[in-house]
């Protein structure tokens, strides 16, 4: 099981670096593990997983609302991990990997922002992680639409965009719904006049909070103790095991 968890980590490592997660990586990630699950009898399974994932990740990254990577990387883990804690792995995996980039994204945003901002994270500390969670995601939220237009949105000129640029607004003359610019995209857009776009930069890396999410889940699964206490925290009882 070594093999999902340190391409996770290499994943994740990469993402935080250039913003990327190299196919050279997930790919062989997604064929080694279903390649496990045929040799230990949950191929069906395994593939239900990875198919599901890429058909509904694809809609997530054609609408850009997730990187192609992440997609990717959470479709290999479903193929050696097709269900962890008896649910879904991907469904679980995302939620888990979307909790943990709130905690840190919504502090990072928010001393990026200043004060008074900056004081919405002094109860951090002094949350239940279960709260926690739930703050940081209105948070997260808060600042990904109220701040949007400051944080995330930069005006550029067609010339200058790349493949994979995210558009922060659908332009007309492209398929409905089409937020990640492929090269036709582009050469659509100089055909079309249009001389300027708006896109959206210095967005949340996804990949180094999905190793975090995957290896929380994998000690959950190990030792459900630590799960059980992490829901404990909700409630002001201190309760002996055992008793």
């Amino acid at each position: 099981m070594l093999i999902p968890v340190l391409a996770s980590a290499v994943a994740g490592a990469w993402d935080a670096a250039t913003g990327e997660i190299p196919e050279a990586i997930t790919v062989p990630l997604m064929v080694s593990g279903l390649v496990y699950a045929w040799l230990h009898g949950f191929l069906p399974l395994a593939l239900a997983m990875v198919t599901t994932t890429l058909l509904v990740g694809y809609a997530l990254y054609y609408t850009g609302q997730l990187g192609g990577g992440d997609v990717l990387l959470i479709s290999g883990i479903s193929a050696w991990f097709p269900t962890i804690l008896g649910l879904p792995t991907p469904l679980v995996l995302f939620l888990a990997a979307t909790i943990a980039a709130a905690i840190f994204y919504s502090a990072y945003y928010l001393v990026k922002l200043g004060k008074p901002y900056v004081y919405a994270l002094i109860p951090y500390p002094f949350l239940p992680f279960p709260l926690l969670a739930l703050y940081a995601l209105a948070l997260y939220y808060y600042v990904g639409t109220a701040k949007r237009e400051e944080l995330f949105v930069e005006e550029r000129d067609v010339d200058e965009l790349l493949p994979e640029d995210v558009l922060a607004e659908e332009i007309p003359v492209l398929p409905p719904g089409r937020r990640v610019l492929g090269e036709g995209d582009i050469e659509r857009l100089k055909k079309a006049g249009i001389r300027r776009v708006k896109i959206l930069v210095n967005l949340p890396r996804l990949g180094p909070f999905i190793f975090v999410a995957f290896v929380a889940l994998l000690a959950f699964e190990a030792n459900p103790i630590y799960l059980y206490a992490c829901c404990l925290s909700l409630l002001p009882l201190h309760v002996k095991l055992g008793a």
